[in-house]
């Protein structure tokens, strides 16, 4: 049945797609495409993509994964959590603060990040809960308080695997947005690359936590995997519920590539491993 779990799944669209027998271990480059010279007193930044969001009202919003069927992130012993200032620098601005407008018609929130210039991979649970399929989801990369530095994109196209969508199995609980257009990314410019990662590495994980204030500033922590399993990786790395769909990362001179998903806690928290047939949905969803 696993092979079944492993099948796509989409709100729009009827794709079926057989798994043939290769084996896809798909690494995508950090595509950070600036290249500007850094000279003190510069930004580069067009006033024209900047948003306020009045995010009075967002405080009250609950984070997605009080309708999941784990335990939300968790903060393990002492908060050791650090928050990103620049939201603008790479990779944060990748990472995107998600407003959900669930099936059932509440308001959630939620993060998620690029892989591509229209592809924000994130939990299933948040494209896909209880109700069913969201009714939109507004991105809002690089989040930082009341300011939107890159504006907003809403979507409405969603995929995930028959594993969460009709099994709701944790670990297959992951998912991509397919924004309508590049927009964002001629603004943001870059994504994180991606790969299967074997052993206990040293892990990053940056997102939008809820029981920060406000929730629309992001909040990194880092620490080693504690443990490896064929779906998962488990660590005591500080998070909290609105973080999930948020990446777990590895760091280093060639860029940063993402190697899970962060969805549950429990101390160790939980992401959903990059590897084998995840790679395949990754890659083919990027190609939406």
């Amino acid at each position: 049945m696993a092979q079944q779990d492993e099948l796509p799944d989409a709100n729009t669209s009827p794709d079926h797609y057989v798994p043939g027998e290769e084996l896809f271990e798909t690494e995508v480059a950090c595509q950070d495409q600036f290249g500007l010279e850094n000279v003190e007193g510069f930004s580069f930044l067009d006033p024209d993509w900047k948003e306020d969001i009045n995010i009075d009202k967002l405080e009250i919003v609950a984070d997605i994964g009080t309708l999941s069927y784990e335990r939300p992130e968790s903060v393990c012993g002492s908060d050791d959590r650090v928050k990103i200032k620049d939201t603008t620098a790479t990779p944060y601005r990748f990472i995107c603060k998600l407003f959900i407008e669930a099936a059932n018609g509440r308001n959630y929130i939620g993060s998620g990040f690029f892989i591509g210039p229209r592809c924000v991979i994130t939990s299933g649970h948040v494209v896909h809960s209880n109700g069913g399929w969201a009714k939109s989801i507004t991105v809002v990369p690089g989040m930082n308080g009341s300011t939107a530095p890159f504006g907003k994109q809403v979507s409405r196209r969603f995929f995930s695997v028959k594993g969460w969508t009709q099994k709701k199995d944790p670990n297959y609980d992951h998912a991509a947005i397919i924004l309508p257009d590049n927009t964002l990314y001629n603004r943001v410019r870059g994504f994180f690359g991606y790969r299967q990662e074997n052993g206990l590495p040293m892990l990053n994980n940056s997102g939008y936590p809820r029981d920060k204030t406000p929730s629309t500033e992001q909040w990194y922590n880092a620490g080693r995997a504690t443990k490896n399993t064929t779906h998962r990786f488990e660590y005591m790395l500080d998070t909290y519920g609105g973080q999930s769909g948020s990446p777990t990362w590895l760091g280093g001179a060639s860029g940063r590539v993402a190697v899970g998903v962060h969805g549950y806690g429990g101390c160790p928290n939980k992401c959903i491993r990059a590897q084998g047939y995840v790679l395949q949905r990754w890659g083919e969803w990027r190609q939406k």
